[in-house]
């Protein structure tokens, strides 16, 4: 099957999928989000194929308050295929914030970061809301139950 016929059968139902209807991954460990040695209370989920992506942003409405998207080896970040605006966190290496971007909206390019190493995509508002400036430190901590 081709990746178009795909397509044409993943849409050709009248149902769509939406955030609260999706089945979560279910994973060995979880990951949360800080900035600056504190809590935000977000959900990290790693993006690593585009499946996950597709999954994660194409079919969905909105992201949820209560998750935080990382995509890892960017340099820069698109939207395309996007429905919704989000926020964006463009980090180097060691975590530091490089850029940021409020209400993206879809079908956009970002910048270019020669240092860029990690995206972090966040519900709409978030970055204003925690106060993220360039240089914070974002940072993934592993919570084992």
């Amino acid at each position: 099957m081709k990746f178009t016929d795909a397509l044409k059968v993943l849409f050709a139902s009248k149902k769509t999928r939406s955030l609260s209807k999706r089945v979560p991954r279910v994973e060995a460990d979880s990951y949360f989000l800080t900035c600056n040695e504190v809590d935000m209370n977000l959900e990290a989920r790693f993006i690593n194929n585009f499946s996950d992506r597709f999954n994660s942003f194409y079919t969905q409405q909105r992201i949820n308050n209560e998750e935080a998207f990382v995509f890892k080896n960017i340099k820069g970040f698109t939207t395309f295929g996007f429905r919704f605006p989000i926020d964006i966190a463009i980090c180097n290496k060691n975590g530091e914030v490089l850029a940021t971007y409020t209400n993206f909206p879809p079908q956009k390019l970002s910048s270019y970061f020669r240092d860029g190493y990690a995206a972090f995509c966040l519900a709409k508002g978030t970055i204003k809301f925690w106060n993220i400036k360039i240089s914070d430190v974002l940072k993934i901590n592993k919570n084992n139950f």
